[in-house]
């Protein structure tokens, strides 16, 4: 098996979070670096059934639920129906368009006062920022 400099990474961010590789695992996150977007846990298997054709729904809410207590991604939940998920980063703002339901990650700064570690005392494990509209495609 031929292996992608994003298969690559994906080892490498597994054995990092003290993850065990399985191929399932392994398809999944390397899909996740591949991809520029913010899919459902219900986009990714739709989108890997057909390569891995012994992958589950299970399999994929297990494993997002796993990559994500490990720290490995972060769980959008900007959508009340359904999460998004995309790699953990810097804290960085998102766009939704509540007309095509897409997600964008926005190219502006956050202030300062969001990329902290405490606030009042309090310890501080994730910053979730969006802006809720209408992107420009769905203006047009």
């Amino acid at each position: 098996m031929v292996r992608t400099k994003e298969d690559e990474s994906a080892i490498n961010l597994l054995h990092d979070a003290n993850i065990t590789v399985t191929n399932q695992r392994l398809s999944i996150l390397s899909y996740l670096l591949r991809l520029d977007g913010h899919p459902t846990a219900e986009e990714i298997y739709e989108d890997l059934k057909d390569q891995l054709p012994i992958l589950s729904k299970a399999t994929v809410y297990n494993t997002l639920q796993t990559l994500v207590k490990e720290d490995v991604l972060e769980e959008l939940t900007i959508e009340k129906e359904r999460a998004r998920y995309q790699l953990k980063s810097e804290a960085h703002p998102h766009f939704y368009c509540t007309k095509c339901k897409t997600i964008k990650n926005l190219s502006i700064d956050l202030p300062e006062e969001l990329k902290v570690k405490q606030v009042d005392e309090h310890s501080v494990n994730k910053v979730q920022c969006w802006f809720v509209g209408i992107c420009k495609g769905c203006k047009k």
